[in-house]
């Protein structure tokens, strides 16, 4: 039984140590996308589209917004991924189905605990009787062992 629970105890680490690292990631691809939302993604696309078209802008600028939008469009997909991430790890039970495992377990040691227990007192009972069965003959014994010994 103690065997099971280490293991069980193992795998409910084993889990945490999956959610934390899920989390870490998520909030890394948080990050690194910027924006929250596939709106805010396409508002930014449009804004910069309007400034292409409306502002007179060097070769250099033209270029960085350009490649601005193209990143922003890579980074549309990410959004929902993300999205879907977060609700995955929010739906994620890490340790309920192993914790009622635990709890039955230690109520199975605590059987065993009570049942070693009562062996114990019948086994202390037991060799009290002995003891008063016996009555002098340890001591007889041991004397006579100290004469054997002279």
């Amino acid at each position: 039984l103690m065997e099971k629970k280490n293991e069980i105890n193992k795998a409910i680490g084993d889990k945490r140590q999956e959610g934390q690292s899920m989390r870490s990631e998520l909030n890394k691809m948080k990050k690194s996308i910027g924006y929250t939302s596939e709106q805010e993604i396409d508002d930014r696309i449009a804004a910069i589209d309007f400034k292409l078209v409306t502002d007179t802008l060097s070769l250099k600028e033209e270029k960085d917004l350009l490649k601005e939008i193209s990143e922003l469009k890579k980074n549309r997909p990410k959004v929902s991924q993300v999205h879907k991430m977060d609700a995955t790890l929010s739906q994620m039970d890490f340790s309920g189905s192993f914790k009622e495992q635990i709890q039955q377990i230690n109520e199975e040691m605590t059987l065993f605990r009570e049942g070693k227990k009562k062996v114990q007192e019948k086994m202390t009972e037991l060799m009290e009787g002995r003891k008063s069965q016996l009555g002098d003959l340890p001591d007889i014994m041991w004397e006579r062992d100290a004469i054997g010994k002279q």
